[in-house]
């Protein structure tokens, strides 16, 4: 885990083991929160240091009018907007009982259900590791479900078990919410609403276990869902692996 000055959940995601015993190279994908208010520290280190190529802003069109993404000389970055939620996460905690349902664990389940095996907002992230456009920067606002997507998008793709996905996911949940902003503790704060911070920190590695099963029953198998969903055949997805892979 990375220590910056203004960008909280910061990690490299590599170092993990695939299912042949091999690893994801390191310093090659990255995932984080919010990096809009990142200082001159922090983006020296994103650039120089970890020679950051490419960043996909998972967060939607309101989020980005109300807190602009940062534009960086020779950095590539992608709006891939995911369709969660309308609001942004100011207004929608501004807003007790869309937050509520928002964060209650039942609908956090379905966003994670729907937004594998049937959306194409993570076509962008598929782009980007195959044309080696690397190392890339993942970030939506808390760096916690629309980026946990991708990364378990791109744990797919290299074959990693199942079980070390969702034992590294909630490491990543539970320190995304020690990380948590301090203007978003204020706000919760502020609502008095203690089932809103419960949902808020409730972390459940059903979450991807779901996602997981909706696609096996839509797709039978891994291999069928790249294939399918990103024209991704057997033969490449192997080249992709052997690429990140040591």
């Amino acid at each position: 885990m990375y220590t910056f000055e203004q960008i909280t959940n910061f990690y490299d995601t590599g170092g993990i083991k695939i299912t042949d015993g091999r690893k994801i190279k390191k310093n090659m994908f990255f995932q984080s929160g919010d990096i809009s208010n990142a200082t001159v520290q922090d983006i020296y280190y994103l650039k120089e240091v970890l020679g950051i190529k490419t960043i996909i802003d998972y967060r939607n069109e309101y989020e980005q009018n109300e807190k602009p993404s940062l534009k960086i000389q020779g950095v590539h970055t992608i709006h891939s907007h995911v369709s969660m939620p309308t609001l942004t996460l100011t207004e929608l905690l501004q807003d007790y009982e869309a937050s509520t349902h928002y964060f209650e664990a039942q609908n956090r389940m379905r966003i994670y259900r729907e937004h594998l095996a049937k959306n194409n907002s993570y076509r962008p992230l598929i782009e980007v590791i195959r044309l080696k456009q690397v190392p890339l920067l993942q970030h939506c606002m808390l760096g916690r479900d629309r980026t946990g997507i991708g990364v378990f998008l791109l744990y797919l793709l290299l074959d990693v078990p199942l079980k070390t996905i969702v034992q590294t996911f909630l490491e990543r949940q539970k320190n995304a919410i020690e990380q948590m902003p301090e203007w978003l503790k204020v706000m919760i704060r502020n609502l008095q609403g203690q089932k809103l911070e419960t949902d808020m920190n409730y972390v459940n590695g059903d979450f991807l276990l779901v996602a997981y099963d909706e696609i096996l029953n839509e797709f039978d198998t891994i291999e069928n869902f790249f294939l399918k969903q990103f024209q991704i055949d057997k033969t490449e997805r192997k080249a992709i692996q052997d690429f990140y892979l040591e």
